[in-house]
Order: C-alpha cells, then sequence, then structure tokens
C-alpha cells in the first residue's frame, strides 16, 4: 500500500527541535498514519502531540456520535490534552490516514480500495498527486480565524477548528506530500509536484524538496513527509502493503522487550495492558516514527 520516508528539519538551532512527526506505514497493521507537528518555537507540544496521536485516534474512531470525522476529533481531543503545554504557543497541525474500504457484502471481490482522510489546523498542508493534477488537501474555503492547535491564552482570536477532508484514492494517484508551513512559503504547490514526481524514492523525494526549499530561502525548520502511494510502475497497493510489513518485520526480533509505545501502557500495576494496534503485529513504534524500515 504504501512506500514512504521523509526527509525532516533542517534546524538552524541544532539542539532545538521544534517540529514533530508521526510516521506510522503499518499502523493497525493494514493502515497507514502520518503527520506532521510544528511548534513554531515551542518544542513541548510537538512531542507530546507525536505520542498522544496514535492513542487518540483510536479512541475517537470508535465514538458513533463523531466517527465519521474522527480524524477532526483527533486534533480537538489532543488541543484539550495539551493543556498548559498549549497556553502560549500554536501548532500547525496535519494529520494523514490511509484506511482501507470494506467491500460490501455481496459484490463479486475486487481489488482493495482505499481512503485518504486528512485534517488539518494551521498552516501545515497535505497535497495529494493524481492524473487529473495536485490536489490540495484539507483546506478551507473562505477566510476565518486562525485555527492552530493549543494558543488557548489567544481565544478567541485563535480557535481550534480542524478542517476534515475524505477522499477516495485511484488507481493512479502516485504521492502525497506533507510539509509544514516553511515549505509551502518558498514552493508552489505545482513546483513541489513537478519536483517529487522527479525521484522514484520518497526519500530522495523529500531530499529535494528540502533541499529546493533552502535553495529558496527558507532558513527555520523544514519537515517533509512524501507517502508514495504506488511503485515507480502502476503498482498494487496491496502488493505494496505486504512488500512493506515484510520489510518492516525483519528486524522485530533485535528491539528491546517491551513496548514504549503510550498507549500500550497497563492501566495499572501488575495488569496486562489493553488491547492495541497502534504499532502493528509486525512493527514497532518509538516516538511516533516505525524504526527499522528496510534493511540497508
Amino acid at each position: 500500500m504504501i512506500k514512504y520516508l521523509q526527509k525532516r528539519n533542517h534546524v538552524i538551532h541544532v539542539h532545538r527541535l521544534y517540529v514533530s512527526q508521526v510516521r506510522m506505514p503499518s499502523f493497525c497493521n493494514v493502515e497507514g498514519l502520518f503527520g506532521i507537528f510544528d511548534g513554531g518555537s515551542n518544542q513541548e507540544a510537538p512531542c507530546a502531540l507525536q505520542e498522544m496521536i496514535p492513542r487518540l485516534l483510536l479512541e475517537e474512531r470508535t465514538v458513533r456520535e463523531t466517527s465519521k470525522e474522527y480524524l477532526k476529533y483527533t486534533l480537538l481531543s489532543a488541543h484539550r490534552e495539551l493543556k498548559e503545554k498549549g497556553q502560549k504557543y500554536g501548532i500547525d497541525a496535519t494529520l494523514v490516514h490511509i484506511v482501507r474500504i470494506q467491500a460490501q457484502q455481496g459484490y463479486p471481490k475486487t481489488s482493495a480500495k482505499y481512503s485518504l482522510k486528512v485534517a488539518t489546523s494551521g498552516d501545515a498542508k497535505a497535497v495529494l498527486c493524481r492524473a487529473a493534477g495536485p490536489l490540495t488537501l484539507a483546506t478551507s474555503k473562505k477566510v476565518t480565524v486562525k485555527n492552530q492547535l493549543g494558543n488557548a491564552a489567544m481565544f478567541p482570536l485563535v480557535v481550534p477548528d480542524p478542517i476534515f477532508e475524505e477522499v477516495d484514492l485511484e488507481d493512479d494517484d502516485e504521492f502525497v506530500i506533507i510539509g509544514n508551513r516553511r515549505l509551502w512559503e518558498v514552493l508552489s504547490v505545482q513546483e513541489a509536484v513537478r519536483e517529487a514526481r522527479a525521484e522514484a524514492s520518497p526519500v530522495l523525494a523529500a531530499k529535494r524538496l528540502q533541499d529546493l526549499a533552502q535553495a529558496y530561502g527558507a532558513e527555520d525548520n523544514l519537515s517533509i513527509v512524501v507517502v508514495r502511494l504506488t511503485g515507480p510502475n502502476q503498482g498494487d497497493l496491496d502488493q505494496l502493503m505486504r512488500e512493506l510489513r515484510h520489510a518492516v518485520g525483519k528486524n522485530r526480533g533485535q528491539t528491546e522487550a517491551g513496548c514504549p509505545c503510550a498507549c500500550c501502557v497497563p492501566p495499572a500495576a501488575h495488569k496486562p495492558p489493553g488491547p492495541c494496534c497502534c504499532h502493528a503485529n509486525e512493527g514497532y513504534y518509538l516516538n511516533g516514527v516505525l524504526k527499522s524500515i528496510v534493511n540497508r
């Protein structure tokens, strides 16, 4: 389903990391979860969001009343949990969730279809590259008040109201670019898509975008995630997902015992952890990153 990677965070002050990412191409074993959280000049809040988002998503998607827009309510729940971490600073957030569409009973079996769900708050942006042209996802149709997460001290001038959009993926959709504000200040959507398309590897595509943004004068934190939806040729999403899970599982035996994922922590001492699939059966989660993707 997904071949992904990122080139993240050109940082002027190397001891300060104000942008965090969630990169989980094997989320719940058959899904993909990706996100960028840009704290501007705030380090604590992006790191907190990186840890809490997978757990909150699993909780919100089970709430019947809001299940159709669970990604939006995941960001709202994260805003609530930030508490004092989000009093003075705003966070630009973009969250992308790729899920398989359940086939209807009684219909002939066909190849799997996937849906791409996006929620954004602030100035981070996600762009889908498809045959008909690039599609900027979850954008506001009208000028509103600033809608960053956190920044509670600026309410009502800043209101956390994430924008949600859902798109069914087509066979010829190529990749998704997720970038923080600094990328889109110096690159147009069309230029970013053209440059990313020139590289078959998502790693090199993200690196190419970073280098170009820096050449155009971007000097602050740059954070870019490129999620490739198909291979260099017309590909089968199911086959790509199987290949990725196999690659992820190669090195799992080298990990330390126990799971550091926040949502796998036991509810109390001497009790087993609750059911959790946020890091899949063939991967493991650490600080928002699925480690050991491929043996180099």
